[in-house]
């Protein structure tokens, strides 16, 4: 139903370009449809009651042509409503898709009755099904349609068949044209509406770019003791620890300090090596904030070493959850200044082309007449305007208008 109205549109907007024309065709159209289908006017409802009326299996002889009728009706009323709404006629969308979708519906089911007699729900059953799915396929409301004719019919027998056409039919219809009904009319008006895409801000930012370059290295042979200084000298509360070749062999904060004197080590004899963790998490330049933001939350660190991805045991860098945050608010300033910027491009470009005045409209131009300290660029409000008058739109300017000033005054 909504490929049928958008190409209706397209053919009308493109094929008739009086906006006279195209309600009085679409009329034309609609009128000729109703004659050959006249159930097709009005709202409809008479027709879908009876399809929701038929509750038992129709014989062959009589059903085959109700099915056709049933599926003819379909056609008709979704031609008629692209005619009428294409053509910029008024007219809803609600209604004739459930017209339409209790026709396609009710025909399938009196189909399914002769292919499985007696094994098959009533063909009424299928018209709720078919309008439920057909409006929500149309709109790309799967929730509404499912909710909205189980509360109008009252009927909870076959809410989970319900459920699985409106689920199945939208998921198609979206994949089919990503416009509604509702939305086709607007695109054709160049209107776009697309659904908020969130944007994480912590994919754009690579380990690389917020690590901390400079940071102090510690080896496995220092003693405690000079541990301890150090800490209390640089304010740190963690280092990574390395081997007489630089190699990374692990790392040591505060907290393993404090545990090993709480278990009596002394801090003369105790070594770094002794006392750090040497199952270390590290990370990646080349990987995403959000990566590395995960290892922080899982495992509760507070810095985590960043390595050389050609030589794993070579430490470049150091990632804290603070260069996180500041890297975080970087981008955010970044990106919202770059969309402050195209806000404001944006409108310079349309104040300039509201402003502007197109040359091949106008002829040479004169100079009008303007009063005593009068500046014929400025108008009332401070805006600059040319004080001129074509003197293509009137060859008798001069004979006319002596002295180039109008009679009236003007």
């Amino acid at each position: 139903m909504t490929s049928a109205m958008e190409r209706s549109t397209a053919l009308f907007q493109n094929k008739v370009s009086s906006s006279v024309w195209r309600p009085a065709l679409g009329g034309l159209f609609s009128g000729a449809t109703a004659c050959a289908a006249p159930l097709v006017m009005g709202s409809g409802y008479l027709a879908i009651r009876h399809a929701l009326e038929l509750n038992q299996t129709v014989p062959f002889e009589e059903g085959a042509g109700l099915a056709l009728g049933m599926f003819a009706l379909f056609i008709a009323k979704v031609c008629a409503t692209a005619f009428t709404v294409g053509s910029g006629g008024s007219g809803g969308v609600f209604v004739p898709a459930l017209f339409a979708g209790a026709s396609l519906g009710g025909a399938f089911g009196v189909v399914a009755g002769w292919a499985a007699p007696g094994q098959v729900s009533p063909p009424g059953a299928y018209a709720l099904v078919g309008m439920s799915a057909l409006f929500a396929a149309s709109a790309h409301a799967p929730m509404t349609g499912i909710i909205l004719l189980v509360e109008l019919t009252d009927n909870y027998g076959i809410i989970l068949p319900l459920m699985g056409a409106t689920v199945l039919a939208t998921f198609i219809s979206q994949r089919m044209s990503p416009y509604s009904i509702y939305t086709t009319h607007l695109r054709h008006r160049g209107i776009e509406i697309h659904e908020p895409t969130d944007v994480n801000l912590m994919d754009a930012v690579t380990v690389g770019e917020a690590m901390d370059e400079v940071f102090d290295l510690v080896s496995d042979h220092m003693s405690m003791a000079d541990l301890i200084e150090k800490f209390r000298m640089s304010h740190e509360r963690g280092c990574p620890v390395v081997d007489a070749d630089g190699n990374l062999v692990g790392i040591v904060t505060l907290r393993d300090v404090e545990e090993a004197v709480l278990r009596g080590k002394n801090p003369e004899t105790t070594t770094v090596g002794d006392i750090c963790t040497r199952r270390v998490v590290v990370c990646r330049p080349d990987q995403t904030l959000t990566e590395a933001l995960s290892m922080f939350g899982g495992h509760g660190f507070g810095r985590i070493p960043v390595i050389d991805p050609d030589n794993p045991r070579k430490v470049i860098g150091m990632l804290r959850r603070g260069d996180i945050l500041r890297a975080y608010l970087n981008i955010w300033r970044r990106s919202e200044k770059a969309a402050l910027r195209d806000e404001l491009v944006r409108l310079a470009r349309e104040r300039q082309a509201m402003t502007s005045t197109p040359t091949a409209l106008c002829g040479p131009l004169r100079p009008g007449p303007r009063a005593p300290g009068h500046d014929p660029h400025h108008c009332r409000g401070g805006h600059r305007l040319p004080h001129c008058v074509s003197a293509d739109q009137d060859p008798g300017f001069p004979e006319r208008y002596p002295g180039g000033r109008d009679p009236s005054g003007t």
